[in-house]
C-alpha cells in the first residue's frame, strides 16, 4: 500500500499482457470466486500453487476443502 499506483501490480494488466503473449490467463477478483473456479476446474494430477504474503482470506484451507468435496 505504500507503493505509488504506477508501481503496483495490476492483475488486470497482467492478464492482458499474458493474453497478448498468447498465454491463457484470467483474473478472478475474490477468494470465494477463486475457490469456486479452481475446485471445479482442477482434475486429478493438477498442481495448484498459491503464493501470498498473508492468509489471503483463508484460501489454502478453503481450496483444499472444496477440492476434496468435489472428489
Amino acid at each position: 500500500s505504500s507503493l505509488p499506483d504506477d508501481q503496483r501490480l495490476s492483475p488486470e494488466q497482467l492478464v492482458r499482457d499474458l493474453a497478448c503473449a498468447g498465454r491463457r490467463a484470467r483474473y478472478i477478483p475474490t477468494v470465494d470466486e477463486i475457490v469456486a473456479t479452481l475446485s471445479t476446474d482442477t482434475r486429478d494430477g493438477d498442481l495448484v500453487v498459491c503464493m501470498s504474503n498473508g492468509s489471503f482470506g483463508g484460501i489454502h484451507g478453503k481450496l483444499l476443502a472444496a477440492i476434496r468435496q468435489n472428489d
